[in-house]
């Protein structure tokens, strides 16, 4: 436009698009679009309305071990440390593979040197103590042999001779307590039969109980220790009457 059309009004005339992105114009609707500066393999570069912003090539990159990423000639390139190599830093450098190879070799020689020390320890302890034994083995240990000897005729002499004085008094006492037929007299001290009414692991007697009164059944009523009259009366087959010596 202009008298001597020296006014260009095309949308591209501003040069809108940025960052060497080139500008396309739409006569027709009267604007303009901008097609942005993009790699050999049509990655943009620079994106947006007037390719104003630049594309992070390292968002979408991961480095292994610690690495990290930088752009270099608009590609992406993992930086890494000094033990580790590769693309993405995913390789030991041989540094590492030397002194792990050291490490390990070093810990396995330290093993086997904890193991035969262990092992010499565990050795020298039996020997010391093997001595030990033999020297108190003539004596401490022989005048000990006697002295169970001894003990061993001494439990068979005493031994038959207890068993005996308690299977005369057990005989005597059943001999009494089957022989006595008349009524057992007030005052007297006796026991009472439980078995076969109570559990098994209780006592078979339980007493001493004190004769308080005959019934018309010719049952008897006991008193424990505190006087207490027991609610039954008892049979004399219930009762073991205590022999005085």
């Amino acid at each position: 436009i202009g008298s001597s059309c020296q006014y260009d009004v095309k949308p591209c005339s501003s040069n809108p698009c940025l960052n060497n992105g080139i500008c396309i114009d739409d006569l027709s609707n009267n604007v303009y679009k901008c097609k942005c500066l993009t790699k050999e393999d049509q990655t943009e570069i620079y994106f947006g309305r007037n390719c104003e912003f630049k594309t992070n090539f390292c968002q979408n990159e991961t480095c292994s071990n610690n690495g990290y990423c930088i752009e270099n000639q608009n590609n992406p390139k993992c930086k890494c440390f000094n033990s580790y190599k590769g693309d993405r830093c995913e390789s030991k450098s041989n540094e590492i593979i030397v002194i792990e190879t050291i490490a390990r070799s070093t810990s396995i020689f330290a093993v086997i040197i904890i193991f035969l020390t262990y092992s010499d320890y565990l050795w020298l302890n039996n020997v010391i103590f093997a001595k030990e034994m033999q020297k108190l083995s003539p004596n401490f240990i022989q005048p000990k042999l006697p002295r169970s000897k001894e003990l061993n005729e001494l439990f068979d002499k005493t031994h038959p001779v207890v068993c005996d004085k308690v299977r005369l008094r057990q005989e005597k006492q059943n001999s009494a307590q089957s022989t006595t037929t008349e009524i057992i007299p007030i005052g007297s001290i006796v026991y009472l039969n439980f078995e076969g009414l109570l559990n098994k692991l209780e006592p078979r007697f339980k007493g001493p109980y004190t004769i308080k009164a005959h019934t018309k059944r010719c049952n008897y009523k006991v008193a424990n220790a505190l006087e207490e009259i027991l609610p039954e009366s008892f049979p004399l087959d219930k009762l073991k009457i205590v022999q005085q010596d």
